[in-house]
């Protein structure tokens, strides 16, 4: 079974937007946990 580039695309996107979001969700739960130890 060949699978070629224009077939996977999409999904690369559609995984990469997700890494994205998560990166960022992830990146702002830290920021909020460590502002709330300074502000303690």
């Amino acid at each position: 079974m060949h699978v070629s580039p224009d077939q996977l695309w999409p999904h690369t996107k559609v995984f990469l937007a997700f890494g994205f979001v998560h990166k960022i969700t992830t990146f702002e739960k830290t920021a909020e946990f460590q502002s709330g130890i300074y502000i303690y």
